[in-house]
């Protein structure tokens, strides 16, 4: 299997509850570039996330 196509099974993960908005948003753009599944995030992070990449093939794990 090549890596373009492993990542498409990844949860792109930070779930640590102190990181910044610029952690999160650049998460977020890492796991749209790579095509990653997912981004599992820490609840208080996903109302932020949401905001800025709800018209986005995103999908968003808690």
């Amino acid at each position: 299997m090549k890596p373009n196509e492993i990542a498409q099974y990844i949860d792109h993960t930070l779930l640590t509850p102190e990181k910044t908005e610029k952690d999160i948003l650049t998460l977020c753009n890492e796991a749209m570039e790579n095509h990653f599944y997912s981004v599992c995030i820490n609840p208080c992070h996903i109302p932020l996330a949401k905001k800025y990449y709800k018209t986005q093939m995103l999908i968003f794990a808690q």
